[in-house]
Formats: C-alpha cells, structure tokens, sequence
C-alpha cells in the first residue's frame, strides 16, 4: 500500500463527493483503514509528508 496515494485517493473522493450520501463510501472506509495501519506499523511519515 502507498501511503501517499492513499491520502491522494481520499482526498479526492472527499472532494468529489461532498455529501454526506455518495457511492463511494466502501472505497473510501478502505482506503481510510489501510492507511491508518500502515501509519499504525511505522515509526516515521513517508519522507514527502515532511516539512
């Protein structure tokens, strides 16, 4: 899994669908838990979420 474009994913499925009723929801739960597991196992953000 690719963190990064896991947030890029998210982010626009936020995006494109701002109701609160979209279609996409399973895609986006899916996306939202494989990222915060993937965050979960390691110690350090990928190097482009740095600053």
């Amino acid at each position: 899994m690719d963190p990064t474009q896991a947030l890029v994913s998210i982010r626009e499925l936020c995006r494109d669908n701002p109701d609160a009723d979209f279609d996409d929801f399973d895609q986006l739960r899916e996306l939202v838990t494989a990222l915060d597991e993937w965050m979960t196992r390691q110690e350090h953000p990928p190097a482009q979420w740095t600053r």
